[in-house]
Parts: structure tokens; C-alpha cells; sequence
């Protein structure tokens, strides 16, 4: 209630507060939930402000009666009656334990990062790590936005007009569910807001794995450069078709807000034995600066085109071409030069990191452009198998 009482909490928060049943936490100040900074917050400047604006949303631990601290996103609004006066507090939490877990994860990979690079002191190894991490921690940063974004949009807020509507009625709401034409629509609205908002959370859960995902294939660029002082780094056989998809969903970030198209041309190529992390840091690098490259262009139908083709028996390519600014004649040659870059905030190491991954592959790394302003197509040629690679 406005005193910060609480006066309904369901099962599942029931649980969260560590408390076996909702009647032993009816009454009680939901402040004591929460840690003691966390306590004042509520009273002098959440609470205030939900009362000024309607909602509030944000992180805050719960300290639950079990002793677990848990980590939650709040979305706090305000209820009214039907004269606007506020009736109630409403509050949706979601628990972020493994967001946070996935945060530590992801300080320790860069704690480990930086220790391993000072250790085997090779710089331009490190900058390499560091340039191949960034391309990912760049979409999990989008991602986290997008989940943020998707919490503070919720239809859960839906939830406050259909209580003041059923609140109108609740002297007769059997007759009003029944008789009356809004009446009729309030089951059915039910329905299809339970439908939406199991599709949001299924969305978000979604979006979260991917966050998992991003944070490991981190965890592999540092265990390829603890393992820089082998021939071979981590060998395996994998599907290229899958590998692009990892390599498009980790440099798309920020497409759909700039209207970027990106597809995909598929030969299927499978039974690849080759060090799928460096292919996957190499095609993640031809994205991100296709994308780059677009969006220096003022072209209006911007795109990305990924294709994979087999070159022979024991060969295959993979071409990632865009229409944005294209490449001078005169850069063409320097291109994968060291310290050699384009862009206005570059610093000339990706092109020249994945050139020599792919000699060291057996492979190649070449461009071809008409000119600024003809877009440019990249293509990486390798061996299928490692033993391919190993007669370099």
C-alpha cells in the first residue's frame, strides 16, 4: 500500500522473500526485504518518485529471511482509482542472479585477459584478444539494452487499467463480466495478456543465452591466447552454416536500428576440421567493418551479404561483401597492413590480426572493390581439415 505495506505478493516472490507462505509476509513492510541502504532508497527516493511519475525501474537486492541476497530488476508503478488517487504500489521483479553471475564471468575473462597478455607480453597478440573481444562485448552491451528496454515496455503495466476498470465495477462484477460490453472483453483480454507476456519472458530468456553465449565465446578468445605457443590452437569439427550464423549474430549489433540487411548464401559445408574460434573471430571482424563500413555510407538500401561456397575437394571460402563506402584503389594494396586503417577511429589491427590467422590456417584473406563508394567484398579461403592446414 502508500505506507510501503505489503498487501498481495504471489507464490513465486513468496518464495524469493524466503517466506513459506504469502499470508506470513501480508502486513509487513516490504523494506525489510531489502538491504539497509536499499531501505532508505524505498522511503526517500524510489517510493517518491513512483508517487511523482507513476514508475520506477531499476536493480535492488533482495535480502531474503533464508539469508540469500538475490539480485532483481524492479519495475515499480503506481496504481490509482478512478479519480487518480493513488491506491497502491505495484511491483514486477525479475531475478538477475544469472545476468550478474554472467557479469562476473565476464570481469574475470577481462581481469584474466589482461593478466595473460602482460604475462606472455606479446602485444600484438594482446591487441589482437582485445580487438576480437570488443567485437562481442559490443553486442552484449545492445543485448543488455534491448533487455532493459523490453522490461521498462512491459504489458505487466496493462495490468493497473484493468484492475481500476474491475475496481468500477465491484459491487456488481458478476452482472459486469457478464452483461456489460466491456465486461465481456475482460477474460479475453486476460487471455491474450498471458499469452504476451509468456512470449516476452520467453523472448528475454532468449536474449539472455545469447548474452551466455557471447560471454564464452570470450572465454575461448583468452584460452587461444594462452595456447599461442602451439602450432594448432583448439581443433574441432564443426558446420560452417552454424559458425556463420554465431559470427552474424555476435557483428550484427545495432543493424535493425540503423535499417542494415544482412542474409545469407549457404553452401552447406560440414565435417570442417579446423580451429573454429580464429574462423569465428576472422568472419566476426569482416562483419563488424562491412557494417562499419555502411555506416559511413549514404546509400539508402544498405546490406550485408554472407556466402559460403566449396573451391574443390578439400577447400572452401567464405565471402562477406557490403555496398557501403567501398575502398580506394590506392588502399587496396595496404589494406591488411599493420597500423594501416580507414577509419576515423581505427587502429589498423583487425585485417592484419585475421590475414595472418588465415596463413597460419593455410589459408588467404583478399578484398576486392571497385572503388569508393562500390561497397567491397571480402574472402576467406582455407583447407577443410586440419591436415590440410599442417602441409603449409
Amino acid at each position: 500500500d502508500i505506507d510501503g505495506r505489503v498487501i498481495f505478493v504471489n507464490s513465486t516472490l513468496c518464495r524469493m522473500f524466503g517466506e513459506n507462505r504469502p499470508q506470513d509476509v501480508y502486513g509487513k513492510k516490504v523494506a525489510l526485504y531489502y538491504g539497509e541502504q536499499t531501505q532508505q532508497r524505498l522511503t526517500d527516493e524510489i517510493f517518491p518518485e513512483v508517487l511523482a511519475k507513476g514508475q520506477w525501474v531499476g536493480e535492488l537486492d533482495i535480502h531474503a529471511k533464508n539469508n540469500k541476497c538475490l539480485p532483481t530488476l524492479n519495475n515499480i508503478f503506481l496504481m490509482c482509482d478512478t479519480d487518480g488517487k493513488p491506491l497502491c504500489f505495484a511491483n514486477s521483479l525479475t531475478d538477475i542472479t544469472e545476468c550478474k553471475q554472467a557479469e562476473k564471468e565476464l570481469a574475470r575473462a577481462n581481469m584474466k585477459l589482461v593478466n595473460t597478455a602482460r604475462q606472455v607480453g606479446r602485444g600484438e597478440i594482446a591487441t589482437s584478444v582485445l580487438h576480437n573481444a570488443g567485437n562481442v562485448l559490443n553486442s552484449i552491451n545492445v543485448q543488455t539494452n534491448v533487455v532493459r528496454e523490453r522490461i521498462a515496455e512491459s504489458k505487466v503495466t496493462d495490468i493497473d487499467r484493468l484492475a481500476k476498470l474491475l475496481e468500477e465495477h465491484k459491487e456488481n462484477i458478476g452482472e459486469f463480466l457478464v452483461n456489460d460490453q466491456k465486461g465481456k472483453q475482460v477474460l479475453p483480454y486476460l487471455t491474450a495478456l498471458s499469452e504476451h507476456l509468456i512470449s516476452e519472458q520467453k523472448s528475454l530468456l532468449d536474449t539472455t543465452g545469447n548474452l551466455t553465449k557471447h560471454i564464452q565465446h570470450i572465454t575461448d578468445i583468452i584460452q587461444i591466447q594462452q595456447e599461442t605457443g602451439k602450432v594448432a590452437g583448439i581443433v574441432q569439427t564443426f558446420d560452417v552454416d552454424r559458425l556463420i550464423s554465431d559470427a552474424i549474430e555476435i557483428g550484427s549489433a545495432g543493424l535493425n536500428r540503423r535499417h542494415i540487411d544482412i542474409r545469407c548464401e549457404h553452401e552447406s559445408i560440414s565435417d570442417v576440421c579446423l580451429d573454429r574460434h580464429k574462423i569465428l573471430q576472422i568472419v566476426t571482424n569482416l562483419i563488424t567493418n562491412a557494417k562499419d563500413a555502411l555506416f559511413e555510407s549514404d546509400g539508402e538500401q544498405k546490406s550485408i551479404i554472407v556466402r559460403t561456397r566449396k573451391i574443390s575437394d578439400d577447400r572452401f571460402a567464405i565471402e562477406v561483401g557490403d555496398n557501403g563506402c567501398g575502398i580506394a584503389e590506392e588502399n587496396l594494396m595496404k589494406i591488411f597492413s599493420g597500423g594501416f586503417t580507414t577509419k576515423k577511429h581505427g587502429h589498423g589491427h583487425g585485417l592484419h590480426s585475421a590475414a595472418l590467422t588465415a596463413k597460419e590456417m593455410n589459408g588467404s584473406l583478399s578484398v576486392h572493390s571497385d572503388g569508393v563508394g562500390s561497397g567491397a567484398t571480402f574472402t576467406l579461403e582455407l583447407p577443410l581439415t586440419i591436415s590440410e592446414a599442417l602441409k603449409s
